[in-house]
């Protein structure tokens, strides 16, 4: 039991250290707009991509790789230079309803990101209105029940 307990906290430190040298290694650019181009032609977005603004200053990029495959990237404002860094793998939501994905920044911060075809309070329609997404504060997969605070601010179409 010690063993696997000093194994995932081992884990869990090289996952932070891969985290933070993926924000350190991302391409500066001088505007947002050549950062996003850059992520576009980079991560080879054929689909839409929005940029959420959230409560807490993040900016989460959702971009849809190929027809109903997503994932989530970051942008990073440091010093008047903007960057780009992908967030999770890909996930397909092909023949679904939707789907949910935990997911934290580069500044460590927590989201928990809710995928629906049905719009609820407090969620925002994608460009192609295949989904509603929510965002909310914290992992909450694991935590049940729970409160959430949503925490999308604003969305702006990057790529439609």
């Amino acid at each position: 039991m010690y063993k696997k307990g000093i194994l995932l906290c081992i884990i869990a430190a090289f996952m932070t250290l891969i985290a933070c040298s993926n924000a350190k290694e991302a391409e500066s650019f001088s505007s947002k707009e050549e950062a996003l181009e850059y992520y576009i032609e980079k991560e080879n977005i054929q689909g839409m991509m929005v940029l959420i603004h959230t409560t807490s200053g993040d900016q989460i990029l959702i971009s849809e790789y190929r027809e109903d495959l997503y994932h989530l990237g970051e942008l990073l404002t440091m010093d008047h230079s903007f960057s780009t860094i992908k967030l999770t793998e890909m996930t397909s939501f092909k023949n679904s309803p939707g789907g949910i994905m935990e997911f934290s920044t580069s500044n460590g911060m927590d989201y928990t990101i809710k995928f629906d075809n049905e719009e609820h309070v407090h969620s925002v329609s994608l460009p192609d209105n295949k989904f509603h997404i929510s965002i909310v504060e914290e992992h909450v997969l694991s935590k049940m029940p729970y409160v959430t605070t949503a925490a999308i601010e604003s969305i702006e179409i990057i790529k439609n």
